[in-house]
């Protein structure tokens, strides 16, 4: 069985607008093109999405993934180059 590998990767074409330096929080899986962006749905069902600074993604990417900086970098390399 082949596991992709996920992260966490920030959008920062899309910073908040209550805290500076902080970006909206994205979901990359490793080898499958895109991103998904925290947040979204309607009505009752709508989250708020999540914006984190860059200090807070490196560590969530460690606490949650088990990955480092270098390793985050070639997963979402894998996104962006990827043949589907």
């Amino acid at each position: 069985m082949n596991i992709k590998r996920q992260c966490f990767w920030l959008l920062e074409s899309e910073p908040s607008t209550s805290h500076p330096n902080h970006y909206r929080v994205c979901q990359v899986t490793e080898n499958k093109p895109g991103y998904r962006p925290t947040g979204g749905g309607e009505g009752d069902q709508a989250v708020e999405p999540w914006y984190w600074d860059h200090q807070t993604c490196a560590a969530m990417n460690e606490k949650r993934h088990g990955l480092t900086p270098e390793e985050v970098d070639k997963i979402v390399a894998s996104s962006m180059f990827c043949n589907v």
